[in-house]
């Protein structure tokens, strides 16, 4: 009860890691002639770089780069990303570039070998949903982030659970009559390693989704 109490806090105030945060820009703007004309030896290292960069940017980059979305405004030379539908237009570090009309725009086309190996490093990002994105804001200053309010509430959610297994389950007698004198719950007809069995594997499934919620939390690539 105790270890799940801390592992809630510890969740909780686990700080924000810091994210490389125009990094991606940073290496599109170094390697800007091996992206606007590719080959095959030179292109894999650079998405190779930017899947690896830790900004959030760079999973978007590659998937508009894959979907055939990166574009070039003439009018300012700038690289940007396109939107879906309509004119919109985006700066490679997020922010609203205006619009441009067709014309002034040349769409860069990946080939097929360069689409597959985006998608290839895209497969290896976790991102949490987007209604978890954003914060609660209690005034300027403080504020916590909605993922931080999910785990919480999935920690709790957990520990609800552990407690009606414990207290209302012949599982959790069994698990408890084991843990107090496993030889008189074997004489009782309780099979200990059957048991330590199911015991290990809950904790298992448990320390996996741990995982999964850690990595939505901390942005893994």
């Amino acid at each position: 009860m105790r270890l799940t109490a801390l592992l809630v806090a510890a969740l909780i105030l686990l700080p924000t890691p810091a994210l490389a945060e125009g990094e991606a820009a940073e290496k599109i703007a170094d390697n800007r002639a091996q992206i606007e004309k590719p080959s095959r030896q030179t292109i894999g290292p650079v998405i190779a770089a930017l899947a690896a960069s830790g900004d959030p940017m760079a999973d978007d980059i590659l998937s508009v780069w894959a979907e055939k979305r990166l574009v070039i405004r003439k009018s300012d030379n700038a690289l940007l990303l396109a939107a879906p539908e309509g004119d919109g237009l985006t700066a490679l570090d997020g922010v609203p570039a205006g619009t441009a009309t067709k014309d002034d725009l040349t769409v860069l086309k990946p080939n097929a070998g360069l689409r597959g190996n985006a998608a290839g490093h895209l497969r290896h990002f976790h991102r949490a949903p987007g209604w978890l994105d954003g914060a609660l804001s209690f005034n300027d200053v403080e504020s916590i982030s909605y993922i931080r309010i999910a785990i919480f509430a999935l920690a709790l959610m957990f520990l609800m659970i552990f407690l009606y297994l414990l207290k209302r389950t012949r599982l959790g007698l069994e698990v408890r009559a084991v843990t107090q004198n496993s030889t008189m719950a074997a004489s009782m007809g309780i099979n200990p390693d059957r048991n330590n069995m199911l015991t290990f594997g809950l904790g298992s499934g448990i320390a996996g989704i741990t995982g999964v919620a850690i990595g939505l939390f901390a942005k893994v690539t």
